[in-house]
């Protein structure tokens, strides 16, 4: 996390020209923004903006299980980055996983969460009031309350208007390969499809999503019943992970690609303490 958020702050900034090339190359200027110096929406090491603020969001929900000094000081760079990316859905899911770590955590964990939360978001304001155009940053989030103004926003509602009916009445759905960039063996370019709620039923049809999501569902239940004798901080943490993806699922399919290996890694790890747990409770910490 200190390493990736301040390559991102210092990507913002100066603008290497190995990445500028990979933005304008890319193709995702209309997306990221213009190869400049503080006129894109930093992506850091990853390939895009999207994968980065994700996965600074599940580095930033990790660090409330650090301690000492390096957790805290990657707490700087690396809200400042998620900032910075300007995407609301990774904000969203990081709220979302910091309301159920706090909901199930106790006592001191409890007051020591709060108190490293207050630090890294302290330390991050001055950084971000220094960089330039960061007035960006507080657009971005005003427009979560704009909502009738929302050009994405009202794209993705045009989207579920058009596509659940046939998304939900096609028993045997289109097969895997409808959409994304495998579409471009049949179509000759990727197809986007803006909602992973929709997106599993109009890909693996009524059998395919029952037994996919069936599964899923029972993990996650599973995961969510492990009583607070059973289970540690990090266990807790892993779980608002996975919620904090499954609540971005209105927006895109996160149970593929790097967020699917995010999401069922984490999945797992709640899931193999609440086994251990089960067989040696007297090691329970939280």
């Amino acid at each position: 996390m200190l390493v990736l958020g301040t390559y991102a702050v210092v990507q913002y900034i100066v603008a290497p020209a190995w990445d500028m090339q990979w933005l304008a190359e890319s193709g995702m200027v209309s997306s990221m923004g213009q190869p400049e110096p503080t006129e894109f929406r930093i992506f850091g090491t990853l390939n895009a903006t999207g994968p980065f603020a994700k996965i600074m969001m599940v580095g930033l929900l990790l660090l409330f299980d650090g301690r000492g000094l390096i957790p805290r000081l990657a707490a700087i760079p690396g809200y400042a980055s998620l900032l910075l990316t300007l995407v609301r859905a990774a904000w969203g899911g990081w709220l979302v996983g910091v309301a159920f770590i706090v909901s199930r955590l106790t006592g001191k964990l409890r007051v020591r969460l709060l108190f490293v939360l207050a630090v890294g978001v302290a330390l991050a304001i001055p950084l971000l009031l220094y960089a330039p155009n960061t007035e960006r940053v507080a657009t971005r989030a005003e427009s979560l309350t704009n909502l009738d103004d929302d050009g994405s926003l009202n794209a993705r509602m045009q989207l579920y208007r058009s596509t659940t009916a046939e998304a939900l009445l096609n028993p045997v759905g289109q097969g895997i390969g409808s959409f994304g960039t495998a579409a471009k063996l049949s179509e000759g370019e990727p197809v986007s499809f803006d909602s992973g709620v929709l997106a599993i039923p109009f890909t693996l049809g009524w059998p395919g999503t029952l037994l996919y999501i069936g599964g899923l569902v029972w993990m996650l239940l599973r995961a969510l019943q492990i009583r607070k004798p059973e289970t540690d901080q990090f266990a807790v943490i892993a779980v608002a992970i996975v919620l904090a993806y499954m609540a971005m699922m209105v927006f895109h399919n996160q149970l593929k690609g790097l967020s699917g290996v995010t999401v069922w890694s984490f999945l797992a790890l709640a899931l193999a303490a609440r086994r251990y747990y089960e067989r040696v409770p007297d090691r329970a910490q939280a």
